[in-house]
């Protein structure tokens, strides 16, 4: 056997190794990474509603207006399957918007959901964390003059709505967690979303 061979068999045994060692917690953060990237899935509401937010760039440039309370089945929030959909008002007029969608069960310790710090924070002083996610502000102009923007993970996406009637669309992409995806094979977490649960 040449000692090539030799050192292509180490090298993978080695690698499958290591893998084998981090357990299944190393895939199970590459498969939450991955349904990070996007969320796309049908919407469907009991009553008729409406959403037209064609225009959500990053949210810095926003155009639309967004009413949805029904059921959303998709990829989305980490998860696959049905769940929950709770628009209150999302819009965007240009420069200046609010983000008020909530899909799924909220988590107050999932940093696509809220500031991992003010979470720390509040679980650090004993106070209780919130039970629903928070309303933010979005656009060029809102978010220099009155703050609260979304959290960074959220930060840099885009996305679509829309619903006519009693059913919908939604899709958001995020460029920021395709790059922590691809990053993340080599066990560098530069979203910092594959940490565990706080400390209650």
């Amino acid at each position: 056997m040449s000692s090539r061979v030799v050192r292509s068999a180490v090298v993978v045994v080695v690698g499958l190794g290591l893998i084998g060692l981090s357990g299944c917690t190393y895939l199970g953060h590459r498969g939450r990474d991955a349904a990070d990237m996007f969320e796309i899935g049908l919407t469907f509401s009991k009553k008729p509603q409406f959403a037209l937010l064609p225009v959500d760039y990053f949210n810095l440039i926003g155009l639309g207006y967004s009413q949805v309370e029904g059921t959303y089945a998709g990829i989305g929030n980490r998860r696959v399957g049905a769940m929950p959909i709770q628009d209150d008002g999302s819009y965007g007029l240009l420069f200046w918007g609010k983000d008020a969608l909530k899909i799924g069960d909220f988590n107050p310790r999932d940093p696509h959901e809220v500031w991992v710090d003010d979470m720390e924070a509040l679980a650090a002083a004993g106070q209780p964390l919130p039970t629903a996610r928070p309303d933010y502000n979005k656009g060029l102009i809102r978010l220099p003059v009155e703050g609260e923007p979304p959290p960074p993970i959220t930060f840099m996406q885009c996305r679509r709505n829309v619903h006519l009637g009693w059913i919908g669309l939604h899709a958001s992409f995020r460029p920021l967690d395709i790059v922590d995806f691809l990053v993340g094979w080599t066990t560098l977490d530069i979203l910092s979303d594959d940490i565990g649960p706080l400390a209650e």
